[in-house]
C-alpha cells in the first residue's frame, strides 16, 4: 500500500513539474488587467509585437501555441496593414463593458492613417482572479455602433 501511495505522489509531482507545462499568472483585479493592457498596447505601438505577446502569454488561458500563432499572424499582417492603412499612431480605449462581476471586455482602436483596427481583450474571473480568455483584432469597426 505504501508503494502505491508513493508512486501516485511521485506521478503527481512529475505531472505538476513537467518541463513545458505552462505556468499561468493571475490578475487580482481589473485595475491589474487594465495595467497589463496598457503595457501590451504600449509595446505594440513601439513595434514590439513579439514582446507584447510574450508579455500577455502568462495571463491567458489561450494555449501558448495559439498565442504564438496569433503573434506570427499579427507580425505578418502588420507589414500589409502598414502599406494599406498607413502606420499606427497609437491605441485608444473606446469601450469597457462588464457582465456581472466575472466578465470584462475592453475594446481598443489602433489608430492608423487611413483606417482603424479594432482590438478586443476579454477577461474572465471564475473565482478570485482574472485571466485573459480572448485576445483578437480585426477591422470590423462597424460593430462598434
Amino acid at each position: 500500500m505504501k508503494k502505491i501511495v508513493f508512486f501516485i505522489g511521485v506521478f503527481v509531482l512529475i505531472l505538476l513539474g513537467t518541463p513545458g507545462a505552462e505556468e499561468k499568472n493571475l490578475l487580482p483585479s481589473l485595475k491589474a488587467a487594465e495595467a497589463l493592457n496598457q503595457q501590451f498596447f504600449t509595446l505594440l505601438s513601439q513595434g514590439n509585437v513579439d514582446q507584447a505577446f510574450e508579455l500577455m502569454k502568462p495571463y491567458t488561458q489561450v494555449s501558448a501555441q495559439e498565442m504564438d500563432k496569433l503573434k506570427e499572424t499579427t507580425q505578418r499582417q502588420y507589414q500589409i496593414l502598414d502599406r494599406v492603412f498607413g502606420p499606427s499612431s497609437g491605441f485608444k480605449l473606446v469601450e469597457k463593458k462588464t457582465v456581472g462581476d466575472c466578465l470584462a471586455r475592453y475594446t481598443y482602436l489602433e489608430l492608423r492613417e487611413k483606417y482603424p483596427i479594432r482590438w478586443l481583450v476579454v477577461y474572465y474571473r471564475p473565482q478570485l482572479t482574472w485571466q485573459t480568455v480572448i485576445l483578437k483584432w480585426d477591422i470590423q469597426i462597424n460593430s462598434l455602433f
